[in-house]
């Protein structure tokens, strides 16, 4: 309900029709959408600095008086039924989404984020107008504000935008953490294709934890064309198309996993050997040169990925939103990644790589692996 609540706030306004949204947007040479993720949904918007004010008009007026026309509705309705059957086709949506409801059984983020056929062909008009009502409350809003901005002007002119927003006593609900695994758990969708699929993973760190730069670091270390799982198990043992290490950290619970796609001939020799890989690092961790190699990139990319103003703008109001501060990146998390030692990664490896607790799915052709 959050994704097709984000897809209409663009779509018409007590004020303006999709259409006048769109040129206006577009005679500005700018960017206006919604967005919606496993936590929380929003706005996003970039404009000329020349354009900030009207910018913030239009952005105020999209998130606040959403008309959810129901002819755009309808439009929205096909194109989210649409990519959902789309999926069918392609084993890897199958596959996650096969894993995370085999992972969260009591969490959320079980649910997948496309929804059902069923679940969006049920949704009404005075859904989409409860949802938005009951989550657009000021207790529940962050705004951030990236670029060329003058401060002691800008935050009377937002507090004036947002001034009519009343308060209210609603509260979101009280979330649970998914409960600790009690053994393996595994699923399997038979599909006909030319490689078959599978995700070993665990319960894993939120995005509070201690925990969480340290598996950052061993998720990196396991990732890509130099990480440890490619080189093991497609580079020296041919097993692999494809193969890396996964993490999401959430709220209340997180995950990691590996990820592997193979010739389904080998799908019973390339389980035992990512699991071996996962009980590997559990026992013994990473190198001193693994480690180091996994700092310089994160701390790379969080510098090329933050470039922006939007990204910057992004992060922060996430990580506010999330209770994290809104300066997390720089205060803590980039340090907390700079101190991790090896005695962290084996420790929290350790902890989350639990032999006797994980899940295992596959998306396999021809008949059940062992």
């Amino acid at each position: 309900i959050s994704a097709f609540t984000t897809s209409m706030l663009t779509e018409g306004t007590k004020n303006m029709t999709a259409s006048q949204i769109a040129s206006t947007v577009d005679s500005w040479a700018g960017v206006l959408d919604g967005f919606s993720g496993r936590n929380s949904f929003g706005v996003s918007a970039s404009f000329l600095s020349k354009d900030l004010y009207p910018g913030l008009d239009l952005l105020a007026d999209v998130a606040l008086n959403p008309t959810f026309p129901k002819t755009e509705m309808e439009k929205t309705r096909e194109d989210m039924l649409a990519g959902i059957k789309a999926k069918k086709d392609h084993p890897m949506p199958q596959l996650f989404d096969l894993f995370y409801k085999t992972l969260y059984k009591t969490h959320p983020y079980g649910h997948p984020l496309s929804g059902t056929e069923k679940t969006i062909q049920s949704i009404k008009r005075s859904d989409l107008v409860a949802w938005h009502k009951t989550l657009t409350v000021p207790s529940n809003i962050v705004l951030a504000v990236v670029g060329d901005v003058n401060k002691s002007r800008l935050i009377p002119y937002i507090e004036k935008l947002f001034q009519e927003l009343a308060p209210s006593s609603r509260k979101l609900p009280d979330i649970q953490p998914e409960p600790p695994l009690n053994g393996l758990r595994t699923a399997q969708i038979q599909r006909d294709g030319a490689q078959s699929h599978l995700v070993a993973g665990y319960l894993g760190s939120d995005l509070k934890s201690s925990e969480n730069a340290p598996m950052e670091i061993i998720t990196s270390a396991l990732s890509g064309q130099g990480g440890r799982l490619f080189f093991e198990l497609r580079d020296k043992a041919s097993l692999a198309y494809s193969v890396t290490a996964f993490r999401r950290p959430g709220l209340e619970t997180g995950v990691f996993g590996a990820y592997l796609a193979c010739d389904p001939r080998k799908l019973s020799v390339a389980k035992k050997a990512v699991l071996q890989e996962l009980d590997k690092l559990r026992e013994k961790g990473l190198t001193q040169e693994e480690l180091q190699a996994s700092k310089k990139y994160i701390l790379g990319n969080l510098q090329i990925d933050h470039q922006t103003n939007k990204s910057q703008a992004m992060q922060m109001s996430l990580d506010e939103l999330y209770g994290l501060g809104f300066d997390h990146l720089e205060r803590q998390h980039i340090p907390d990644i700079k101190a991790v030692t090896l005695k962290d990664i084996k420790r929290t490896a350790h902890k989350i790589i639990d032999p006797e607790r994980f899940v295992f799915v596959t998306v396999a052709a021809g008949g059940k692996s062992d």
